[in-house]
């Protein structure tokens, strides 16, 4: 792991994550339980190896909102995925290379991000870098915050500015990261012992974490955590959910055989096939398994623990007030300890 800056208090970060994919549709089920893990705000993907041909919708999941810049033959790609919950929109894709860059803003504008995804392949000249320092100009009096994430493919890069001589790959090197005001703030290899997914930050100073974890190919996965002074918190909705434990075997059982004949003969090509077969297991979820709404929690977002307690408590109280004077005496008490816990979380 490499070295790691304790959290500033009272400052939610903003949380990255970063995975190289070797094809992402061989990985998905890798893909989201990594994101699980570490339930990122961000996660930029390289090699994706998508094409126009595919649908976010047969990849990515939508709590999540997706943009892509595919590769343009096979291999390649880049992809920055965003919480549904958090302001975002692209600005810019570049037409040449695999780049694209996304703004995300909290409550605070101050603490809006400029993020940027790119793929360089290994046999790829360095035009993609020398592109890359041009659409990150720094001006020297901007705040922009920026973050470039991605697998440039170049393990003998000296990202400190130490190189000597007047190779061509550093001067670029060094145009992008010291003339641009950015930060290279991985220090381990990511890829056995070469060091190919990079994370650039500006100003370096808002970095609060960084860290090398088990990816889902070859390369290690990388995430990052940066200031980012913000409230905004997962708005909870209602949602339907199904009951396992309550489903109806029998009846379930039943139906999957009837429908497996069907299904066997019919379908022109694996497509089509596996849509029929899906499209046979979402009717006997519906039509077999018990489902619930899950209520929205109507609970203010301010409400801790401790008001949560008191609140529970407030309520046997009440329950318990027709059994003489001392409960309704506990039910007054409490109730003025839950107001006036309020009153200070608020």
């Amino acid at each position: 792991m490499a070295a790691t800056v304790g959290h500033i208090s009272g400052i939610k970060p903003l949380v990255l994550l970063q995975v190289n994919c070797r094809s992402i549709c061989n990985k998905i089920l890798e893909f989201w339980n990594l994101t699980d893990t570490y339930n990122p705000d961000v996660v930029i993907g390289t090699e994706s190896w998508l094409t126009e041909e595919i649908n976010n919708a047969d990849i990515f999941r939508d709590d999540y909102i997706t943009f892509r810049r595919d590769g343009c033959s096979r291999g390649g790609g880049v992809f920055i995925c965003v919480k549904n919950y958090i302001n975002c929109r692209v600005l810019w894709t570049d037409e040449v290379f695999e780049m694209i860059a996304v703004e995300v803003k909290g409550i605070n504008p101050k603490f809006a991000w400029e993020l940027i995804g790119v793929y360089r392949a290994p046999n790829e000249d360095m035009r993609v870098i020398e592109r890359l320092a041009a659409r990150t100009w720094f001006t020297g009096n901007s705040t922009k915050r920026s973050i470039i994430g991605g697998d440039v493919n170049l393990p003998y890069a000296d990202w400190n500015g130490n190189a000597s001589g007047n190779s061509g790959t550093h001067a670029l090197i060094n145009s992008l990261v010291w003339e641009n005001g950015y930060s290279q703030v991985i220090e381990n290899p990511t890829r056995e012992d070469a060091l190919l997914d990079v994370y650039l930050v500006r100003p370096e100073s808002s970095v609060t974490s960084s860290g090398i974890v088990q990816g889902v190919s070859d390369h290690l996965a990388v995430i990052l955590e940066v200031e980012w002074e913000d409230t905004c918190t997962e708005p909870q909705v209602e949602r339907v959910v199904p009951v396992y434990n309550r489903t109806d075997v029998s009846g379930l059982q039943t139906f999957l055989r009837e429908k497996f004949v069907v299904w066997a003969s019919n379908g022109n090509n694996v497509e089509e096939i596996w849509n029929n077969l899906k499209n046979i297991v979402y009717e006997s979820i519906e039509r077999f398994v018990t489902q619930k709404t899950l209520r929205k929690n109507s609970d203010p977002e301010y409400y801790n623990k401790e008001i949560k307690r008191l609140k529970s408590k407030v309520r046997k109280a009440y329950s318990r007030r027709k059994l003489g004077v001392h409960c309704t005496k506990k039910l007054k008490q409490l109730s003025k300890q839950l107001l006036a816990a309020k009153k200070s979380a608020h």
